[in-house]
């Protein structure tokens, strides 16, 4: 979509909901990951597991819970600051495999590289959907914030929360690791509104629903690639 202003059309009981947004250019840089025979193997062997995995985990967020309003303001970061972003939301990955394949993906969430065993925290308030090992992305947690806006965080060392828990912004939940896909100790932390990965550092400085003082309808800001 090109750069310019436009008009967000909104489906609602009450009617259309209409508001005038502005798009902006945004650049995406590309990066290449070289990959070891284990982690090589992780991504090409077909295993039935992994895949009854991925389709587990898709189901979470095709589904929401509307009595699931925990989070209204500014998501915090899940590390302690300053904390160092080593890939970021929507860059192109070009993997290269051990045996000299290689192949391309976009990275849904952002990369935090840190100390293993650096606590990690909920980067809102919400309810634990999710809390288990995969094979892929090693120990993993989901928070449901909002009816269908969900936090990840991935590649864990160990989980300090369990499903259906409630958690507070800033609580912790587990800590970094390089479990899974990884190439070395990080946090991979990622949103998703449904099944749509959206940038988590644009929430860390606005708030993820905004009453308009004028008219009291809420505003619905929907960032994606």
């Amino acid at each position: 979509t090109a750069p310019g202003k436009g008009i967000l059309e909104l489906e609602h009981s009450a009617g259309k909901l209409e508001r005038p947004i502005e798009l902006v250019s945004r650049s995406f840089p590309s990066e290449d990951i070289l990959l070891d025979r284990t982690n090589t193997a992780l991504r090409t062997v077909p295993d039935p597991a992994k895949t009854a995995e991925s389709l587990a985990f898709a189901k979470i967020f095709q589904s929401s819970d509307p009595t699931a309003i925990l989070a209204l303001g500014r998501l915090v970061p899940p590390v302690p600051e300053p904390w160092r972003k080593t890939s970021g939301f929507g860059d192109t990955r070009k993997y290269i495999y051990y045996n000299g394949s290689s192949e391309y993906s976009v990275h849904g969430g952002i990369d935090i590289g840190a100390t293993e065993g650096t606590t990690v925290s909920a980067c809102a308030s919400g309810r634990v959907v999710f809390a288990a090992p995969r094979i892929v992305t090693g120990k993993t947690i989901v928070i449901e914030h909002l009816p269908g806006l969900f936090s990840i965080y991935m590649h864990l060392s160990s989980i300090a929360t369990d499903e259906g828990k409630i958690v507070e912004a800033g609580q912790t939940i587990g800590k970094v690791g390089s479990t899974g896909l990884s190439t070395g100790p990080h946090l991979h932390w990622e949103l998703r509104i449904g099944q749509v990965s959206v940038d988590p550092e644009y929430w860390l400085t606005r708030p993820l629903l905004d009453k308009e003082t004028d008219s009291g309808r809420i505003k619905l800001p929907i960032e994606g690639r």
